[in-house]
């Protein structure tokens, strides 16, 4: 039995990249017609790395610039509404 728990340990990290790529990567990008993935992923980056904290569109939009990828207030809000909010949230 410890064989088993031991290489399944070692598969999470690949499970949940996995699971990642295909949430993301595939179902958002293609149901939400998103061209500029690279945005997208900097934008949950973001969301991800500060989950319990209160942030706003200007302080991911402002990071990111920073960190050399210039992106507007206004894109940011897009991201985050297209991956984060479900679509009856909006109705």
């Amino acid at each position: 039995m410890k064989e088993c728990r031991e290489g399944t340990e070692r598969n999470v990290p690949l499970s949940l990249k996995s699971l990642y790529n295909t949430v993301v990567l595939k179902d958002i990008v293609a149901r939400k017609n998103i061209s500029d993935v690279m945005m997208l992923e900097s934008v949950l980056r973001f969301s991800t790395d500060n989950i319990g904290s209160i942030f706003s569109t200007n302080e991911i939009s402002d990071t990111m610039t920073t960190d050399g990828r210039s992106i507007n207030v206004r894109l940011v809000d897009i991201g985050l509404r297209n991956t984060l909010i479900s679509d009856n949230t909006l109705r």
